[in-house]
């Protein structure tokens, strides 16, 4: 799935971009024709000094990991649950349904689906003085990685994509982002050994040092044949996972220094932009329910539709057995998603409005 962008004159024409852009949600998924107040595919697993206790922890645990999500689609900042009690956001419970229990010993594990009520929500969080402005003083902490034939360079002197980045952050003035010392302390967390593979709870230590929630992984590779430039951006924070994949051309043969600026000068404008459109409903929202009857089967199927260059955004909703759901933005210029398809090979059936089933 590509987009192709042609800048305009001087600093902007140099590139074109191509974005890859796909969501996983770590344990939970989220049905668009849902309330964003539903939560499901919480998965929980506890042990405590007996099962009774293990299963009430875990499933206040649970609670709180779905208000989290909750927070996160409300664009209000997740540090708010700091403040609210486990016996508020069980007051804020209109109903929980418990799957796959299971007891061993005294660990206790499931998966919950929750249903929070609206008006419960609302009255809590205004007792609380919480506004979605709160939102916007968020810190992201930032990871450039430079990816070389032999190694990946994080915290080392030669890594000149992180110094383009500080440079560029400190140019434009967004103190919303701050790019790590390589200090002792860091360097124990992180390493150009882990950095791939992070997870929340390995990243947690570095963003409570920087008072964040969240951080980008950016890896800078070139390819000296097709003198282009890959960036694979990895957005994480708890529960949420989210992957990005932007490739800059060098069209007008620029030195590696300057193509370097650039690419950094737009990678940051991307992580501003995406920040601001990624909770925005568009009527351009399309979900697409897909057979499964092999592993092999779904790869395919979602190849396909990524690689179509018709949509802008995937998001995988839910994998069972025999059915995927995603959904996807689709640029609606007047044209029909189900034509559109067809004209490379993808057949889509319509079953309501903004809801298909592909045939093949």
């Amino acid at each position: 799935m590509f987009l192709i962008f042609q800048f305009n004159s001087d600093m902007s024409r140099i590139f074109l971009l191509f974005l890859t852009l796909f969501f996983s949600f770590q344990g939970v998924s989220y049905a668009v024709e849902n309330s964003p107040y539903m939560v499901e595919g919480v998965n929980i697993s506890v042990t405590g000094k007996s099962p009774t206790d293990a299963r009430n922890a875990a499933l206040a645990s649970g609670r709180r990991d779905a208000f989290l999500i909750l927070l996160t689609r409300l664009e209000i900042a997740t540090k708010v649950a700091d403040t609210v009690s486990n016996d508020e956001i069980s007051d804020m419970v209109r109903s929980e349904q418990i799957d796959a229990e299971k007891i061993a010993g005294n660990n206790y594990s499931a998966t919950m689906n929750i249903m929070f009520a609206k008006d419960f929500v609302e009255h809590i969080l205004a007792k609380k003085a919480v506004k979605k402005a709160e939102k916007s003083g968020e810190t992201y902490v930032l990871l450039p990685v430079k990816v070389t034939k032999r190694s990946m360079l994080l915290w080392e002197d030669d890594n000149n994509w992180r110094k383009a980045i500080e440079k560029t952050i400190a140019k434009k003035g967004q103190g919303k982002f701050v790019v790590p010392d390589a200090d002792l302390s860091n360097i124990a967390v992180i390493s150009s050994t882990n950095v791939a593979l992070l997870d929340y709870v390995a990243i947690e230590p570095l963003l409570f040092k920087y008072k964040s929630e969240s951080v980008y992984t950016l890896f800078f590779s070139y390819d000296e044949i097709e003198n282009k430039v890959n960036i694979s951006v990895t957005y994480l924070r708890k529960l949420q996972k989210k992957q990005v994949k932007l490739n800059f051309v060098n069209v007008d043969q620029l030195s590696f220094d300057a193509l370097l600026e650039k690419v950094a000068n737009k990678t940051i404008d991307y992580l501003l932009s995406s920040q601001n459109t990624e909770s925005k409903a568009t009527s351009s929202i399309v979900k697409i329910q897909i057979p499964v009857s092999t592993l092999s089967n779904w790869m395919i199927a979602k190849n396909r539709i990524e690689n179509s260059n018709l949509v802008t955004q995937i998001n995988i909703e839910s994998i069972s057995r025999d059915m995927a759901v995603i959904t996807l933005n689709y640029p609606n210029n007047g044209t029909d998603i189900a034509q559109e398809f067809m004209k490379v090979g993808i057949n889509l059936i319509k079953k309501t409005d903004n809801l298909y089933v592909l045939t093949n």
